[in-house]
């Protein structure tokens, strides 16, 4: 029953999924723009290897 159901909603579980990433793909790309544009370079690099400094930056750009 359960793979049954699974195949039923397996074409909107992918659309989730695709839309869940191209939501976060887009907030980064946002908040790279804004670090560059304000010369910020450091904190991109941090936040390109440090996840809760980047989720702290998302935050305080409300991205």
């Amino acid at each position: 029953m359960c793979e049954a159901l699974y195949e039923l909603f397996a074409d909107e579980l992918i659309r989730r999924e695709i839309k869940g990433k191209n939501e976060g793909m887009r907030r980064l790309s946002e908040l790279n723009l804004k670090l560059i544009s304000e010369n910020r370079i450091p904190e991109l690099a941090k936040a390109a290897s440090d996840p809760a400094y980047r989720e702290e930056l998302l935050l305080q750009y409300q991205l």
